[in-house]
């Protein structure tokens, strides 16, 4: 009887475009459909808001890392298929910078957001040119966890050594 369907286009120059295509038969005294009557709607930027608000619920808004949430949601997914395989192994690596409050203390919030955002780069450009990412194919999440506390989820490690090189790296990173 109806439909609704939503759906992108890129136009010549690349750009995406989202729209919305809505539908109904119309039908003849006899109630045979004989023709389709609807519409198109350009949503391109109520998709837009759609995917920033996602975003920025699994997003710190400092220093533009994954957050908790989507830092839990990886772990979920490392663990899941850990149970399903026996040779997946991955690490976890807790980061928390000591005497934090004493900088906001001392020298503002401004100064200590600073801070984070640096040490969000420092860790997040580490990670990216890690040979561990590079040989297995992984991309190693990072996150703000809270705070002044970073984790680093580690996956497809084949032994602890894997955790402890990339632990060090970002220890000298730092």
């Amino acid at each position: 009887e109806r439909c609704e369907h939503e759906h992108r286009l890129e136009c010549v120059g690349g750009e995406v475009r989202w729209v919305i295509c809505r539908g109904l038969a119309v039908r003849d005294e006899a109630g045979q459909p004989v023709r389709f009557a609807g519409s198109v709607g350009d949503i391109t930027e109520r998709r837009r808001a759609q995917e920033r608000l996602v975003y920025d619920a699994l997003h710190d808004t400092l220093t533009g890392l994954p957050n908790r949430s989507l830092f839990m949601e990886r772990l979920e997914r490392a663990l899941s298929v850990a149970r399903r395989r026996d040779a997946a192994r991955f690490a976890v690596i807790f980061l928390d910078l000591d005497r934090f409050k004493v900088v906001n203390d001392s020298l503002g919030h401004g100064v200590g957001d600073e801070l984070l955002r640096s040490v969000a780069s420092r860790l997040d450009a580490c990670l990216r040119s890690s040979d561990l990412i590079a040989r297995n194919g992984h991309e190693d999440a990072l996150a703000r966890f809270g705070g002044d506390e970073f984790a680093i989820l580690v996956e497809e490690i084949h032994s602890a050594e894997n955790a402890i090189r990339v632990a060090r790296r970002l220890l000298d990173a730092l």
